[in-house]
């Protein structure tokens, strides 16, 4: 449609596990700043189903180098279009080099439109 559609995304910080130390708002922020490219996962896969909407949880590990380790999808309301495409964008970034160890997170994006 000519219309364009506002999307919505919430994100939500969740737990922090591993090993490592690393400033939690650094983080937080490499994922604000970065979230133009989660919106347009969810903006791709729209047309295809409208009605597309919900919670994308995932954890993923910060390794000592400020890279992402693993990625797992802990819930998804939106299709593997969506998650694989933004577990792909993930594994690309570049976080703050935790001390001491990788560091892993619980992170949840809630997508509506």
């Amino acid at each position: 449609s000519a219309k364009k559609r506002k999307i919505r995304l919430t994100p939500r910080m969740g737990g922090q596990g591993g090993l490592g130390e690393i400033d939690k708002h650094a983080v937080s922020r490499v994922i604000r700043m970065r979230s133009s490219a989660i919106k347009a996962c969810y903006d791709r896969a729209l047309p295809a189903n409208p009605r597309l909407k919900g919670k994308l949880a995932l954890k993923f590990v910060i390794t000592p180098k400020g890279r992402v380790g693993s990625v797992r999808v802990r819930s998804n309301a939106l299709g593997t279009q969506v998650a694989s495409c933004v577990t792909g964008k993930l594994r690309n970034w570049r976080f703050p080099q935790p001390k001491k160890g990788t560091v892993s997170f619980n992170y949840t994006w809630v997508f509506a439109h």
